[in-house]
């Protein structure tokens, strides 16, 4: 029984972690950057999230906005705007990374 549970959790992870892929156009980049502020840098700096751009799959970026999310209580549209962001954005994108 208990292994059940486990697989449906971890089923149930990965299914919303991919809902989040629906949505693949990206919003402007001063929407983006404003989702950023308030959304990720109230929690830890920008340069956590410039580290691992152009490092993780859509489905990586996925799992972690829906982490992310859970944390900071985001609605599904915010998670899918900063997923929208976030994950086409290749290394040291400007975006995040300050120069």
């Amino acid at each position: 029984m208990r292994c059940v549970l486990i697989v449906l959790m971890i089923s149930f992870c990965l299914l919303s972690a991919n809902t989040l892929q629906a949505e693949t156009s990206m919003p402007d980049k001063e929407t983006c950057r404003s989702y950023m502020e308030m959304f990720c840098t109230r929690c830890h700096k920008a340069e956590r999230i410039c580290k691992v751009l152009g490092t993780k799959s859509e489905q990586q970026w996925g799992a972690t906005i829906k982490k992310m999310g859970d944390y900071g209580e985001m609605d599904e549209k915010t998670r899918q705007t900063i997923y929208s962001c976030l994950s086409p954005l290749p290394a040291d994108d400007p975006l995040v990374c300050a120069k």
